[in-house]
């Protein structure tokens, strides 16, 4: 990542046990990594918004917070 890290990365595995991690930037990138080899799967820019809370997995869902706690599907 080119800039810093703000929250903590979380951890998901699908039903074959492979792992991801899910890291979000300071400058609104959250990306997509393989578990194990750190390979980049994808990122998407959540425009200016700062992500300093933790991506959240609620059921299939993935969330996001920005900091003025407004909740992103």
């Amino acid at each position: 990542m080119a800039n810093y890290g703000w929250s903590s990365p979380i951890a998901l595995y699908d039903k074959d046990g492979n792992g991801y991690v899910i890291l979000c930037d300071s400058t609104g990138n959250m990306y997509m990594v393989d578990g194990v080899s750190g390979e980049l799967y994808d990122t998407i820019n959540l425009g200016k918004m700062r992500l300093p809370q933790q991506p959240l997995i609620i059921q299939s869902w993935l969330e996001q917070r920005d900091k003025k706690y407004m909740v992103l599907p």
